[in-house]
């Protein structure tokens, strides 16, 4: 299985990481899938990690939207809350939002909650958000083409 990480939003690169996020997805993410049996009928299979980043209460991921059968990939998008500076200094200009501060409630969503004050720069918090977000898909499941892929615990190289 391919594992790939996708960022949007237009103007991302001055809210994140990019670079970062990717290399992780993209070191972290096979290896841990390594540890566990894959159906063979996953091989050609292309799991992406789409990452935006919103004006949210937390930490929002969508692991039910997208699975394309014909294409052979499978997405999960997560949302990253990035606060305002009236939230905390290392914010952003309440001006770069593009819409109010909200909480999406949908069907087959999962929110994980934020700590701003447990950071002192927007890059570190960025990655613990993709971290925390990562280990929660892969712990409590997810399904491509009807084939469970959980694992029962995660650990991060830099863990070990």
């Amino acid at each position: 299985m391919n594992i790939e990480s996708m960022q949007s939003n237009g103007d991302i690169r001055q809210f994140g990481p990019e670079k970062l996020v990717y290399e992780f997805i993209t070191r972290e993410v096979p290896q841990l899938l390594n540890t566990i049996i894959l159906d063979d009928e996953l091989k050609d299979w292309t799991l992406y990690f789409s990452f935006n980043y919103r004006n949210l209460e937390s930490i929002v991921i969508y692991r039910n939207i997208r699975s394309a059968p014909k294409e052979k990939y499978k997405e999960i998008f997560i949302s990253i809350p990035i606060p305002s500076r009236d939230e905390i200094y290392w914010g952003i200009s309440p001006e770069n939002h593009r819409s109010p501060k909200s909480n999406i409630i949908k069907k087959n969503t999962n929110y994980l909650p934020i700590t701003l004050e447990d950071f002192d720069n927007r890059k570190d918090y960025i990655m613990d958000c993709v971290r925390r977000s990562v280990r929660y898909v892969l712990e409590t499941g997810f399904k491509i083409n009807g084939i469970l892929i959980k694992l029962d615990k995660v650990v991060f190289s830099d863990e070990t």
